[in-house]
């Protein structure tokens, strides 16, 4: 017995195709699913960089264009959850996994490990 004469649909119910990929409004996106919420509000936000902080340029040994590329993030700032962060105020920075609602606090030098050169990232490291 063929498809056409019992009616049956050609298309396999758990075809993922058959759902359009941005099913959900935009307002409901950072609800469903906030990791990826943070990730793209991370990647579209623009940060002061290192370079923005005079106490830095005393402490490390960088060039300006090199402090350029380290973001710091802003004062009250969410870090994204299970992503890797340094607070380059410390005397000995060292990183460290955020977790559930931590937010940049006054003071803080936080640095996101995603969005800094992995050599340059090694370096800032090295101070230990």
């Amino acid at each position: 017995m063929s498809t056409e004469q019992t009616g049956a649909s050609t298309h396999n119910q758990s075809d993922p195709s058959r759902f359009p990929r941005d099913r959900h409004p935009d307002e409901y996106l950072k609800d469903l699913n906030p990791q990826e919420f943070m990730k793209s509000q991370e990647e579209k936000q623009p940060h002061k960089s290192l370079n923005d902080i005079k106490e830095a340029h005393q402490r490390f040994q960088l060039t300006r264009d090199e402090m350029r590329t380290v973001p710091i993030m802003a004062e009250g700032e969410l870090l994204r959850e299970g992503a890797i962060y340094a607070n380059l105020r410390d005397e000995q920075p060292t990183e460290f996994t955020a977790t559930s609602g931590i937010k940049a606090r006054p003071g803080e030098w936080i640095a996101p490990k995603s969005m800094v050169d992995y050599r340059l990232w090694n370096r800032l490291m090295a101070l230990q």
